[in-house]
């Protein structure tokens, strides 16, 4: 039979525990006595003598294994993303020709295949914010030009009318604008732009006008050409001949 202290050793000894005992000879009961006398031996062996394991009287490897077994789980890395640009509407990601991150996986799996986004580098958004700043600042340039011309001008238009001025048909805000650009002529291509409209039409009398005109006579209108930059003009309606 295995003598106490030594099946202790043993324990220490397959934990890998730093703590180390002097092996005292098998036929020398007092060397027993002097392993369990001393305080300070008792509480190097209260952890085992007493069910429990400290971390000191462990290896490196073996905590390791105890924290694994305890379902610690280590936080994984973040996943890395990816810079795209949209080319569509996305719902809960962006609108289009937003420039956004995402997951690789979200990329591959739906943005890729719908065609609904392509990759962008650093670089290449710095080119077309570049290029979307110098497009801005024409087509500033360019309304404010059309603003100074526009406010100078009376637009003339001939319509069938009855005796009493009723027009035959009204005069609408897309017909307006086609006019404006028959009488300008050089910047016509940008009064066909989305955001070029018909904001305000006011008769003679300060009445503002909801809808088409259907009278003749001289009406004031306001067009709005970009953001914060309008023309006020006078339209003067006649009946035809």
């Amino acid at each position: 039979m295995i003598p106490k202290y030594l099946s202790i050793l043993l324990v220490l000894h397959t934990l890998g525990g730093t703590t180390a005992f002097a092996p005292a000879p098998t036929d020398c009961p007092s060397s027993v006595a002097h392993l369990h006398g001393t305080q300070q031996q008792r509480r190097n062996l209260n952890p085992i003598i007493q069910g429990r394991v400290s971390n000191s009287l462990l290896s490196p490897k073996t905590t390791a294994l105890f924290g694994k077994k305890k379902g610690g789980a280590t936080t994984s890395p973040s996943k890395s993303k990816v810079q795209v640009k949209l080319l569509k509407h996305v719902a809960g990601t962006g609108q289009a020709g937003e420039v956004v991150m995402v997951t690789p996986a979200f990329f591959n799996n739906k943005l890729r295949p719908t065609k609904s986004a392509q990759m962008i580098s650093d670089e290449e958004v710095a080119r077309e914010q570049s290029e979307s700043e110098q497009q801005d600042k024409e087509a500033t340039e360019t309304a404010e030009a059309l603003q100074a011309k526009i406010s100078e001008l009376t637009l003339k238009l001939t319509r069938k009318a009855g005796p009493d001025g009723q027009l035959f048909g009204g005069i609408n805000a897309k017909m307006i604008i086609t006019e404006l650009q028959a009488k300008i002529g050089d910047e016509e291509d940008f009064l066909s732009q989305k955001g070029v409209k018909i904001t305000e039409l006011v008769d003679g009398d300060g009445k503002k006008i909801r809808g088409d005109l259907k009278h003749t006579g001289t009406f004031t209108s306001k067009i709005s050409l970009r953001q914060d930059i309008s023309a006020k003009f006078d339209i003067l309606v006649e009946p035809e001949e």
